[in-house]
């Protein structure tokens, strides 16, 4: 316990990454938004100037989604200011699509600073995620164009500073992950919506309120809160199938705090198979676990069955890992292998997000080197092993972090960072 707290508490006292912005050199010789030009198979991309006239070249890139090779939209925060949502191409930022400080405006918080943090797919549309739950912010169809994008009300309860971890949908039912709680919802945003509190071991009182009962009659439930640990957001934390009969969050993960403080959850992943009601423990495999300090900091799944975890934190356990699975419809019989590294030196690195082309065998791992290096790994077989595709990610943008990417297929990929760092690449990195 108290080795995970003090990793993150030394994490913070060396700055919380977002707030290397105040530098807008880049740091450590560091990247910059580029302008237009490549180095190599990588293109540089540049983010535009919104209608406000607010500048955000500089800002970080947080999360990618796109619908083709063409057609991508780029999720950004700026420390001090609001960021925004851009449509791009393999060859530039075309659009600004929402700023936040329209979407702060809109939810009617308009002195609020925004970021994008991320993307589901929720109701029949694409959602952003925001770093404040002031509303819920989707677009019908691709979301590539401005006037696609609205704001409905998230609910009065939930309004406030904590950021908004996933949203999904079945059937008119709603799952909902915010402050280390799994909401439900038979109604979703919208008008009126009205939210239950699902599952929180560590909530006091917990959600559900007989959580010790369960607890003290089946062993396997888990004791992680369902809650994201670090200083840069996460475009990916949890899974839930298409129809919510599947839903995937990280066991014991760093600060993952649960109603026990003695009784840890094993490293691997906490599975409902009830639609939220319950979660049980499916640890990986305890003879592929070196370190079982901490599970892993996010997972990441394309379909109902391909799905990936990994962990490795900069100040953290000198075991970084991938894990994936092929069968996560399985429930609480899926099974997790444990993924090859590079066979280089892994002390001191951050994995930040894996993304896969719709093949799911071809796929990234994005994160930094210690001094604020990128690093890409990348897979051609499903995660089993990957090489180190990092210096000519360096060779392009410098010294800098990476903290998102996606896939239109396996060679048509796009990664971002801090200080504006956007990264279009036709040949899978490679």
């Amino acid at each position: 316990m108290w080795k995970k707290l003090s990793l993150v508490l030394f994490a913070l006292a060396l700055g919380a990454p977002g707030c290397a912005q105040l530098d807008p050199s880049g740091g450590d010789g560091g990247g910059g938004g580029g302008g237009g030009g490549g180095s190599g198979d990588w293109q540089q991309l540049t983010l535009l100037e919104d209608a406000g006239g607010v500048d955000h070249s500089s800002d970080d890139v947080l999360a990618i989604n796109c619908s083709d090779a063409d057609h991508c939209i780029v999720a950004t925060q700026h420390f001090g200011q609001s960021g925004g949502l851009f449509e791009a191409s393999g060859s530039e930022v075309t659009d600004v699509l929402i700023s936040g400080d329209e979407a702060a405006s809109k939810a009617g918080h308009a002195d609020s600073v925004i970021a994008f943090t991320g993307f589901d797919r929720a109701g029949g549309k694409l959602v952003a995620r925001m770093d404040k739950s002031f509303g819920f912010l989707s677009a019908s169809g691709d979301g590539n164009s401005a006037d696609q994008w609205s704001v409905a009300p998230i609910g009065d309860d939930l309004v406030g500073l904590n950021s908004q971890v996933m949203f999904a949908e079945s059937g008119g039912y709603w799952i909902y992950f915010r402050q280390g709680v799994v909401w439900g919802s038979d109604t979703g945003p919208g008008n009126n919506p009205v939210w239950t509190g699902l599952w929180s071991p560590g909530r006091v009182p917990p959600f559900p309120d007989n959580y010790d009962d369960l607890k003290n009659a089946d062993d396997t439930i888990c004791n992680s809160d369902p809650t994201v640990s670090g200083t840069v957001q996460q475009a990916q934390f949890a899974h839930a199938s298409a129809d919510l009969g599947v839903i995937i969050y990280p066991a014991a993960g760093l600060n993952q705090g649960g109603a026990s403080a003695n009784n840890y959850d094993a490293p691997g992943v906490c599975v409902s198979v009830d639609r939220g009601q319950t979660f049980h423990q499916v640890p990986f495999p305890a003879a592929d676990i070196v370190d079982s300090d901490s599970g892993p900091r996010a997972i990441n799944c394309t379909d109902d069955d391909h799905c990936w975890a990994y962990k490795a934190y900069q100040f953290g356990e000198d075991n970084p890992y991938l894990f994936y699975t092929t069968n996560a419809t399985s429930g609480l019989s899926m099974t997790w292998t444990r993924g090859a590294l590079p066979n280089i030196d892994l002390a001191g690195v951050t994995f930040r997000q894996v993304f896969f082309a719709p093949d799911n065998q071809h796929g990234w791992l994005v994160g930094d080197f210690d001094s604020r290096k990128p690093l890409l790994f990348a897979t051609s077989d499903g995660g089993a092993t990957w090489d180190d595709l990092s210096a000519k990610v360096q060779a392009t943008m410098g010294d800098g972090e990476l903290w998102t990417g996606a896939a239109a297929d396996a060679d048509h990929i796009w990664i971002g960072g801090e200080q504006g760092n956007l990264l279009a690449g036709s040949t899978g990195g490679r």
